[in-house]
């Protein structure tokens, strides 16, 4: 049959559609697998992070037994998030290269994970009464990571870029 045209119905799913279209019903299903079997509240609130907190630049030690004498296995870097799985003299037990090990509990936070406007004009400082950094104008936002209470009973929040503020000139949300 010279001459005759085809009409394209607008109805059918071509190719590409199709597969865009399933993977999407894919992602779908495999998300809710991964929500439905793998995630458990139970586990979370069981588990619970810490940051490494210690000075930027600076490293924590790994020891293989809570003390300051024992041996060091390793080190980990500000920042480092760890689960620990126990508590002994002062030290959170952690898992290294699949051995017991220690870490000082003074070097590490909860993480507070949430969102500062600045209520006021803030000095932002290296350590809770640290050095001065910079400002923060009123109405401007930071993400805050941790929060932690110095010698004098003051709450200050550690904030993204390794900057503290008191926690009095921060609204949080």
């Amino acid at each position: 049959m010279v001459g005759k045209r085809m009409r394209h119905s607008r109805g059918l799913l071509t190719p590409t559609k199709l597969v865009i279209f399933l993977m999407i019903i894919a992602s779908g299903i495999y998300g809710w697998f991964l929500g439905i079997f793998i995630y458990s509240p139970a586990l979370a609130e069981e588990s619970a992070t810490y940051i490494c907190t210690t000075q930027k630049g600076t490293w924590v030690n790994v020891r293989e037994a809570p003390s300051k004498d024992a041996k060091i296995v390793g080190t980990l870097r500000y920042g480092y998030e760890i689960e620990p799985f126990g508590e002994k003299d002062g030290y959170f037990v952690i898992s290294m290269n699949g051995k017991e090990a220690y870490v000082r509990k003074e070097f590490f936070e909860a993480p507070f994970k949430a969102r500062g406007t600045a209520t006021c004009r803030v000095q932002t400082r290296a350590k809770p009464n640290g050095k001065k950094l910079g400002l923060m104008h009123p109405g401007s936002w930071i993400d805050i990571l941790a929060k932690t209470v110095d010698a004098d009973g003051t709450e200050w929040y550690r904030c993204y870029g390794n900057v503290y503020i008191m926690s009095q000139y921060l609204e949080v949300k």
